[in-house]
């Protein structure tokens, strides 16, 4: 995290420091006076510190990680849908089914048959659809420390920025 920072603040320094130079104000003229008093001096000196800046920046960093630190307690909730079909078309079944006018006795109680009619019957395809919802949640120590850690991050930018100021 630190290293991120640091790079962060490296590259807005390396921004800021090139925009400085790129929108640099002349000096005054002769026919222009410069008058300026104490406060007007102490704001233009402070709002052109570049480290000053960089900690303002650092700081809001820390600030927005310690803002945003009890998110990991929040669930993590995951929900989707399947629809499946086969490639291939159901595969058709055909039999045989006796014709009942061509009746011609009983055998055992069973009625016999001297014609049966073909009979092929092909199935509707087959979609199966499926959902799942699933919800997790994580809890170690390294979080509680991590917490922890954030704060101290958090209180330490507090002072440097109070410091630089």
């Amino acid at each position: 995290m630190k290293k991120y920072v640091r790079i962060l603040e490296m590259i807005l320094l390396f921004i800021y420091a090139g925009g400085g130079l790129l929108h640099a104000q002349t000096s005054p003229s002769v026919k222009e006076p410069l008058t300026l008093d104490v406060q007007t001096a102490v704001a233009l000196a402070l709002r052109a510190n570049l480290g000053l800046e960089t900690e303002q920046l650092s700081f809001e960093v820390k600030r927005n990680a310690k803002d945003t630190m009890y998110n990991v307690f929040y669930p993590k909730i995951s929900a989707s849908v399947k629809l499946n079909r086969l490639n291939q078309g159901p595969s058709s079944v055909s039999t045989l089914i006796p014709d009942p006018t061509s009746k011609t006795g009983t055998f055992l109680d069973n009625p016999i048959y001297d014609r049966v009619i073909p009979y092929t019957y092909t199935p509707p395809h087959r979609f199966s659809l499926g959902a799942s919802i699933s919800a997790s949640i994580t809890f170690s120590y390294s979080m509680i420390h991590g917490l922890r850690l954030t704060e101290m991050d958090y209180e330490a930018g507090r002072i440097n920025l109070e410091k630089a100021r």
